[in-house]
């Protein structure tokens, strides 16, 4: 049996999406203004939430480096 256990993704903190600020490169007297957030799916659990416990390990190690 291949049952894999999921956990809650850390990166989003499960809701699937991550906020992520974008700023206007153009024109020059817009781009040092406040960015905009807006919601983009995240790229560690692609929108699901959930995430392989093995995968979490690896990705716990790696930010440990």
């Amino acid at each position: 049996m291949n049952d894999q256990i999921l956990i809650q993704c850390k990166h989003c903190r499960g809701r699937g999406q991550r906020s992520m600020p974008f700023y206007i490169e153009w024109p020059i007297e817009f781009s040092h203004g406040d960015g905009l957030e807006e919601y983009v799916e995240c790229p560690v659990c692609s929108g699901t939430g959930k995430v392989p416990l093995i995968l979490d390990d690896i990705l716990s190690e790696d930010e440990d480096l």
